[in-house]
């Protein structure tokens, strides 16, 4: 009876499994960060832009330390992926912005599933140690 009860769970994981792998087999583009600058300077317009699936919507937050050493993020507005596959922001380092590590995250979304994320890529504001 215990061996049948052990079967039985085994054949539903292997079920599961079959499933996801079924669900998700389909071909994915992967993220990449095409273009995110090493150093800004507050009061500078940057660009950050990513690599996804056409048609897909890039959600991107920016985090800085502010001048009162506080971790301080924006979420960018999203955006959806151009005919060639890019998401493209434009965000402006705040004048409150600390010097030294900033950086980039997110995640894309295709056919209303996560697909992506986009993990944390850094870059310097006005200078870094």
């Amino acid at each position: 009876m215990r061996q049948n009860k052990i079967l039985a769970a085994v054949i539903l994981i292997l079920i599961v499994q079959t499933a996801c792998n079924q669900e998700y087999s389909g071909e994915s583009v992967p993220t990449v960060v095409v273009q995110i600058p090493s150093v800004v300077k507050r009061g500078q317009e940057s660009s950050f832009v990513i690599s996804a699936t056409s048609g897909s919507v890039c959600y991107l937050g920016v985090g800085y330390y502010d001048l009162d050493s506080r971790w301080t993020t924006v979420n960018l507005p999203e955006v959806t992926a151009n005919s060639d596959g890019k998401c493209d922001w434009k965000w402006e380092v705040p004048e409150d912005a600390q010097d030294g590590i900033a950086e980039i995250r997110g995640y894309i979304e295709t056919l209303g599933k996560e697909d992506a994320s986009i993990f944390p890529h850094s870059f310097c504001i006005e200078k870094c140690p």
